[in-house]
């Protein structure tokens, strides 16, 4: 599952990704909402994905659509300008497989982008931290059992914590797990100020300082 809007630089090495892994999964949608940078069009001409329209939607909504669409037990989460290495999928199906009273898997995210690279040790140390107590998953690299995304109400209807909100929805009703060999890779361009700039913009910064509260205790 993965919610876009104009990933058309990014979305095709995601979708070259997902075509040759070692387990193809059973569907790949995409919830699109609303590119005007023709993303639509390399989904309807790619032969891994489905289109899903919803204009106007946010991130959790178009997420919230996805999951209902879905067909799968398991719903898989990644983002557009993202690429999955091969095994991805089957680490997955191995996670829920190996432990199935669990209903969220998380992973790891790597940076590909060279600024960034120094960080990832720090990064993942505090997100492994994170996903060891089940506080918070990197949405670009999550996996949900359907019927219990369904149960906490469904995805949360916000453009920014959704994924955080959640896991900790699901992590207080269910078990976890955190496997710090399912790995993603991410072209990450965006520093703090400028995701700080946008939670003012979006009007969600309080919401996101409650959010990090709440995690905190």
């Amino acid at each position: 599952m993965v919610p876009t809007l104009n990933e058309a630089d990014n979305l095709p090495v995601l979708l070259d990704s997902l075509s040759i892994q070692d387990r193809l999964a059973d569907e790949v949608l995409i919830v699109d909402g609303g590119s005007t940078d023709g993303t639509q069009g390399i989904v309807e001409d790619s032969c891994v994905a489905r289109l899903i329209e919803a204009p106007g939607t946010t991130m959790g909504g178009a997420m919230d659509i996805g999951v209902r669409e879905a067909s799968g037990d398991v719903v898989a989460k990644t983002d557009g300008d993202a690429f999955v290495p091969d095994n991805w999928i089957s680490r997955i199906v191995y996670n829920f497989e190996t432990f199935p009273e669990v209903a969220i898997v998380g992973g790891m995210a790597v940076s590909t982008r060279t600024p960034h690279r120094v960080l990832n040790p720090v990064f993942n140390h505090v997100l492994g931290m994170a996903g060891e107590v089940g506080a918070a998953f990197i949405g670009c690299n999550l996996a949900v059992r359907r019927d219990a995304v369904l149960d906490v109400g469904g995805w949360p209807d916000i453009n920014m914590g959704e994924d955080h909100l959640i896991t900790r929805r699901i992590t207080r009703r269910y078990p976890w797990r955190f496997d710090p060999e399912l790995k993603v890779y991410m072209d990450f361009d965006t520093t703090l100020g400028e995701w700080l700039s946008r939670a003012v913009e979006r009007g969600e910064l309080g919401r996101v300082f409650d959010d990090f509260v709440d995690w905190v205790l």
